[in-house]
């Protein structure tokens, strides 16, 4: 019998709580300290794929400004990160030389006591060991029962039926989607309160590329970011004033209009003031379309998004069990 590997997606906005949710599935899920059963959680972030610092693209703002557009598709080496992903669906562990650099931010506190992480802990460990144990076969020593892949992400997932969309092979590798949404005053609220994110590679000087290869790179763009190479330098980035209104809300309500506009409504060739006009706050979000997506628009606790996510994740190792008997 070999190894079951399950990939399980957790995107939304900047400040929707996903790398935080991330991060206590993780330890849940990593509970062999509470039962004898081999079962190995890790955690993949989408930001450690980004570009160097000097490959970040370049935007102009409503006010004429220069800034970096850390939020489009084009920011990061996708090919890399889809080639970290299926390196672990194949092996179940990392790439060699992966280095993240997302545990160097400061990290908010989950809103979970220990009590409640301990408490999950011991269902999941019950839950895994009735599941364990009712495998005959047995696997090859030092092999995780089961490996459960975390992909933490604001750019994850592709709409329906668009294969050549850019993210579709990082949302093929994607067992089970969640989404955490937010609303505009929400996320406005959490992103300019927080002091700023850890960056990889050299400091750039803002200068607008005017040709851009078929690659979404420059033209002397000529090999991709090799992350942990070369232990380049990192640096920290602050975002200027109105990065939130200029560059933050309205990147995430394109990148993910097929999930916040109506049914009804189609994001082709449609302006980004109407895009505002139809999605509002954001609070709507289509659940007709693979994507399972967080309770109570964004306002639920981290308790209750644990508990249900937890849940959810239940469901797809026994979808996946159901499969291979």
């Amino acid at each position: 019998m070999t190894s079951k590997i399950v990939v399980v997606g957790i995107s939304g906005p900047s400040s929707s709580g996903k790398t935080t949710l991330a991060r206590l599935l993780r330890t849940v899920f990593n509970s062999k300290q509470k039962s004898n059963v081999d079962v190995r959680a890790i955690l993949v972030h989408e930001d450690d794929f980004y570009k160097a610092d000097d490959r970040i693209p370049v935007t102009t703002t409503s006010a004429g400004k220069l800034v970096q557009d850390w939020d489009t598709i084009e920011a990061f080496d996708v090919k890399h990160f889809v080639s970290c992903l299926s390196y672990i669906r194949q092996t179940g562990k990392f790439l060699p030389r992966l280095k993240s650099k997302e545990d160097l931010n400061d990290a908010t506190d989950s809103g979970v006591d220990e009590a409640t992480v301990h408490a999950l802990q011991e269902r999941v460990a019950q839950r895994l060991q009735q599941r364990s144990s009712s495998q005959e076969q047995k696997l090859e020593e030092q092999t995780p029962w089961l490996t459960i892949v975390f992909v933490d992400g604001f750019l994850l997932y592709a709409p329906p039926n668009e294969s050549t969309h850019p993210l579709r092979p990082v949302h093929d590798q994607i067992d089970l989607p969640i989404f955490l949404p937010v609303t505009y005053p929400l996320l406005k609220q959490r992103r300019e309160g927080r002091t700023g994110y850890v960056t990889i590679g050299p400091a750039p000087t803002p200068v607008l590329r005017e040709t851009e290869n078929a690659e979404g790179g420059s033209e002397n763009e000529q090999t991709e970011d090799k992350n942990g190479e070369d232990d380049p330098p990192v640096n920290f980035w602050t975002d200027p004033p109105g990065y939130v209104d200029d560059i933050v809300w309205p990147r995430y309500i394109s990148n993910c209009s097929w999930l916040l506009l109506p049914e009804t409504a189609s994001s082709a060739n449609m302006d980004l003031v109407k895009m505002k006009d139809l999605i509002g706050d954001g609070a709507n979000v289509r659940e007709d379309l693979g994507i399972f997506v967080a309770p109570e628009k964004g306002e639920a606790s981290m308790p209750h998004l644990l508990s249900w996510a937890v849940d959810l994740i239940f469901k797809k190792i026994e979808e996946v069990i159901s499969m291979e008997k």
